[in-house]
């Protein structure tokens, strides 16, 4: 059985073929920053070749990424100053004392095996009012029938209150009982 590097490196040489991963748009950016105005920091989990980094770079932001793929961090580094990790975001060990404005996790999410400790970790990564970005594929029903890109509503709705509230949900595509999501959201205040 492959590794997560192993499977993602597959994915990013183009061993695997795969339609290409959705970048946000200049306005949807837009939108984040009309909730995240003093933004200074973001941290991009499963950032690829570095496209959103470089986005981000573009609005003074200064950006890290995390990848499981050696092959797309290498791709990140043509493109974008950020510091780069590779490994498994599960899994990999960060200072005390990093924290970030704003986290983004686009297409990811389905595969966090312990979804409630990753929604959590990332909460405990976060400044105070800062947010969290996430772009995922949402089923609205049972997900045996979907593939696993795709997480349940039901899911999100438990997941997301306990560390955020909800400032906005655009869907970026719905057929039938998917669709595809982009939530930000607000760090609650821990009192």
């Amino acid at each position: 059985m492959a590794t997560l590097e192993e499977k993602w490196n597959a994915i990013y040489s183009g061993k695997i073929k795969t339609s290409n991963f959705l970048q946000l748009e200049e306005i949807q950016l837009s939108e984040i920053f009309e909730f995240f105005p003093h933004a200074k920091s973001a941290f991009d989990i499963g950032c690829g070749g570095g496209k959103l980094l470089s986005q981000l770079e573009d609005k003074g932001i200064t950006t890290t990424g995390i990848d499981a793929s050696s092959v797309a961090i290498e791709a990140a580094k043509r493109v974008s100053k950020a510091t780069l990790y590779v490994g498994d975001f599960e899994k990999f060990s960060f200072p005390e004392e990093m924290k970030f404005d704003l986290i983004f996790v686009k297409f990811v999410l389905a595969y966090i095996k312990k979804k409630e400790e990753f929604i959590a970790r990332i909460s405990g990564l976060l400044n105070d009012g800062g947010g969290l970005i996430i772009i995922s594929p949402v089923i609205l029903k049972n997900k045996q029938s979907a593939d696993e890109i795709f997480i349940e509503q039901e899911l999100l709705n438990k997941l997301i209150p306990r560390c955020f509230s909800l400032k906005k949900e655009s869907i970026l595509y719905k057929e039938g009982d998917k669709k595809l999501s982009l939530y930000i959201l607000g760090k609650k205040l821990q009192s």
